[in-house]
């Protein structure tokens, strides 16, 4: 593809973006039913976004958090590039949601406290529901603003005063899960994302008549970068679809690649396992997967035997095992932090579990009692460092041993918003050799062989019972293999504290209610299997 400008801001890549190839198609909303619903061309969403930043730049000052509440589509595509072209920090959040407002709605007011929101952008249905769920609504410092029902200015004069902006300035707020902890606002500069969208375009091979699919949400990097920002760095169309579809008929996602010849779309690993378990239930599924160049898969575990299934099934559809494209990243990151070089199959090292352990790489074959395969995650992206660090001394580790995986580079962001302490603890590590640079701390162990990444597990869920490491995704995704009985990818492996130290403790969901007989069968296959591959007792299941 061509080479594009050097950019300081996202606002430039907007205004560059847009003109370049004005009758272009940028995003797509696609259906359900394939079809597609709405779809903007650069002229057309460079009318909308500069007439919606007219409008805020009249609102709020320059600097202004605006919180971005949307159901799945092109509306938040629009609000996030006129929050940006006037100058305000959009805080993608996920929308309020009418079945769990329960569990949806603190989140969503910790996330309005912390980025000290003063605006919210949404629809006319989802503003409707804010009294419903008790979130401020035109009181105090809030303004809401639904920006369905307003009308694009007509003509393609519309002046605003924007602030030029450097590299080094806040473009977004990107909130992570707050699974653990409360919601934390990862500070993104344009910078980060500029630098980072280049590395992503290099590293896929994205090319002019590359296209892009993406049905994992906004609010997510993974959804927001891949959906949102990358595909228009790039200048190629970007087809938006609903996670809703895709988790109600997860071979819609493989359907869309084929109709739209994608060549850029991926998820998380369960989702190449619900495509696999949906295969196995409709035999008769075609489609023709060729076009589809990168598959990413990142942000959680990749287990190999997914990865090899995935390959051996859409094989015959025309899915090329060099596409299958296993990352690691995180939203500190901005996004990814290493990918498969494109076109290189993935790679599989197997060890010996025992010595991994004691976290110490040990090579070992497959048919050899004991090991443990692993996926590669890539290389490092261009202009980003990997170190990998012993977490108790702060010195690099020597070839061949696990420690945490430690970053520097262009795209990894500054802290955490309003957080000084977690910000100097998390982001501005640094190893002896390497003098005053900083390194940001992942938490996450692994170690590189042969210049690719290898994840091993997450330094707080290590389980360490007798001196031995455990990784809690191992047990769970060992377990669930255990009994046909148990329901795939909901188990969870922790440790408990005892009179003789730390004992492992398991829970797993079951696919339907059971005699007590079939339910002792089940624990007892559990125990079993987890005494077999790890020689480890496990407390209670």
């Amino acid at each position: 593809m061509s080479k594009p400008p050097v950019f300081f801001s996202l606002s430039d890549l907007f205004e560059f973006t847009c003109r370049r190839n004005p009758d272009a198609l940028a995003y797509a909303l696609v259906r359900d039913s394939l079809e597609l619903e709405s779809q903007l061309t650069y002229r057309q969403l460079e009318r909308q976004v500069r007439s919606l930043a007219y409008r805020l730049a009249h609102e709020v000052k320059p600097g202004t958090r605006a919180l971005l509440l949307y159901p799945p589509g092109l509306d938040v595509a629009c609000a996030f590039w006129a929050c940006v072209y006037a100058g305000l920090i959009p805080v993608p959040a996920p929308a309020p949601d009418p079945i769990r407002m329960k569990h949806s709605v603190p989140r969503l007011r910790n996330i309005i406290d912390d980025a000290q929101a003063s605006l919210i952008l949404t629809n006319s249905s989802i503003m409707a529901l804010s009294s419903e769920c008790s979130l401020p609504q035109n009181v105090g410092p809030i303004t809401w603003m639904a920006t369905d029902h307003l009308v694009a200015d007509a003509t393609d004069s519309i002046s605003i005063d924007m602030p030029r902006l450097d590299s080094s300035a806040l473009a977004y707020l990107q909130y992570t899960s707050g699974s653990t902890a409360s919601p934390r606002g990862v500070v993104i500069s344009h910078g980060n994302v500029l630098a980072h969208c280049k590395a992503l375009t290099l590293a896929g091979q994205v090319e002019d008549s590359s296209r892009s699919l993406c049905w994992l949400p906004y609010f997510h990097d993974y959804g927001l970068l891949h959906g949102i920002i990358a595909p228009f760095y790039a200048g190629i169309p970007a087809y938006l679809m609903s996670p809703i579809t895709f988790l109600r008929r997860p071979l819609r996602w493989l359907d869309a690649v084929d109709r739209f010849a994608i060549t850029h779309s991926g998820g998380p690993n369960f989702s190449y396992d619900a495509c696999l378990r949906a295969a196995r239930q409709q035999p008769d599924w075609q489609a023709d997967l060729s076009s589809w160049k990168v598959a990413s898969c990142g942000a959680e575990p990749i287990h190999p035997d997914t990865v090899r299934r995935f390959i051996e099934t859409f094989g015959p559809r025309g899915f090329k095992p060099a596409s299958f494209s296993p990352a690691y990243g995180l939203a500190e990151a901005t996004l990814l932090v290493t990918m498969k070089p494109v076109p290189v199959e993935p790679t599989f090292l197997t060890v010996d579990a025992e010595a991994l352990a004691d976290s110490i790489v040990k090579e070992s074959v497959p048919s050899n009692r004991g090991t443990r395969t692993l996926v590669g995650c890539g290389e490092p992206l261009e202009e980003t460092c990997v170190k990998i660090v012993n977490p108790t001394t702060l010195l690099e580790c020597p070839s061949g041993v696990v420690g945490e995986v430690w970053l520097s580079g262009t795209g990894i962001a500054s802290g955490y918003w309003k957080k000084q302490d977690e910000t100097e603890t998390t982001f501005k590590a640094t190893l002896p050799e390497s003098g005053e640079k900083l390194y940001l701390r992942t938490g996450d162990l692994g170690f590189l062989h042969r210049g690719e990444l290898f994840l091993t597990g997450r330094l707080k869920d290590l389980i360490i019972v007798r001196g031995r490491n455990y990784y809690p995704h191992d047990l769970e995704w060992t377990a669930q293999q255990a009994h046909t009985g148990l329901r795939r990818g909901c188990g969870a492996a922790f440790s408990i504290e005892s009179e003789t130290g730390e004992r492992v403790v398991l829970v797993h969901e079951i696919e339907k209610q059971v005699s007590d007989s079939d339910l002792t069968n089940m624990v007892n296959c559990i125990r079993r299997v987890l005494a077999d591959e790890y020689e480890l007792e496990i407390h209670t299941v």
